[in-house]
């Protein structure tokens, strides 16, 4: 007699953003991912760029963005994945010296329990004013629910 495999609904979604978005020290801004790509479960709402699983379990969530400030030295871009309000993970990635000459990429991800109906979404703040790059390979979103 063998263990049943698990029968629940698989979830998965991926988004990208492609079109550039500002990015600076005023207010933490919710980065939009309005170019979804995969959503198994329906529970991805692009309009609001927000993950909403249908079901509890443990969820493996990463968003990246690729930041492109507008003076290249000394600087900070902050990435946080917010649920329901509250900041669970976050990233701060410095630049110090020479002036960039390429996109900066910052990532943030978190393995944790989320419960139906969950609200999941990606802010991000700078200490100078900058844009996201608007490629989908640098810029996006996505979670997985673990078959437990």
């Amino acid at each position: 007699m063998g263990v049943e495999p698990h029968k629940a609904q698989q979830s998965v979604f991926m988004a990208a953003a492609t079109t550039s978005q500002e990015v600076g020290p005023a207010d933490i801004k919710q980065i939009m991912y309005p170019d979804q790509i995969l959503d198994l479960n329906n529970e991805y709402n692009p309009g609001t760029s927000t993950f909403e699983p249908k079901q509890d379990g443990v969820y493996f969530i990463i968003a990246r963005l690729a930041y492109v400030p507008d003076v290249g030295t000394n600087y900070s871009v902050k990435m946080f994945i917010i649920i329901n309000d509250e900041n669970v993970a976050a990233t701060d990635n410095d630049f110090i010296g020479a002036p960039l000459t390429n996109n900066n990429h910052v990532s943030v991800s978190t393995i944790t329990q989320l419960s139906k109906g969950d609200r999941v979404q990606i802010f991000a703040q700078a200490i100078t004013d900058g844009n996201t790059d608007p490629d989908p390979s640098l810029t996006h979103f996505e979670a997985i629910r673990f078959p437990l």
